[in-house]
């Protein structure tokens, strides 16, 4: 079998490359709503979220807490860190909102969390928080992290806690 790309084939098919490309991919992509990076107790270890779409749906649980473990604690947590999980992500747009539903395991608390900018992963002096800090202690359905004035194409990290050591999903 012998293919002619001619001029009028190349065309056609760099089309239809291009189409699939644009509109397939990224369906097939993202398609899985549980599929996604897993959390670090650390954020310089963090994952990363290669976009916000990748937020949408997404569903993890807080780590059971580890006796005696110290934690990094950034300025503009509202709590303590007794399960940390740390993500990054790249901001598309200048604000971003989140809404957290607690599930599974938190009995009447919830989770706590926050995003944040840093410089320097390892040193709390160089964190900001650039949302709210919510804190679903009592078990409220859902609590909703607001971010605004990010930057498009700049990394932040997304801190979320069980509320006092709550083994909750999330």
């Amino acid at each position: 079998m012998q293919l002619n790309f001619d001029r009028s084939n190349m065309k056609k098919f760099s089309f239809q490359l291009i189409a699939f490309l644009t509109f397939c991919l990224p369906i097939f992509c993202l398609a899985q709503p549980c599929n996604r990076p897993n959390p670090s107790d650390n954020p310089c270890n963090a994952s990363t979220f290669c976009n916000t779409t990748q937020l949408n749906n997404f569903c993890s649980s807080v780590p059971t807490p580890s006796a005696g473990k110290v934690y990094l604690k950034p300025r503009g947590f509202c709590g303590t860190l007794e399960s940390p999980s740390w993500f990054k992500f790249v901001a598309q747009t200048p604000s971003l909102s989140l809404v957290f539903r607690a599930t599974g395991g938190c009995g009447t608390d919830g989770v706590q969390a926050v995003i944040l900018d840093a410089t320097i992963c390892s040193d709390t002096s160089t964190y900001n928080a650039v949302s709210n800090c919510i804190n679903q202690n009592g078990g409220q359905p859902t609590a909703t992290v607001t971010a605004n004035g990010l930057t498009a194409g700049k990394s932040y990290y997304l801190l979320v806690d069980g509320y006092q050591g709550a083994g909750c999903s999330y």
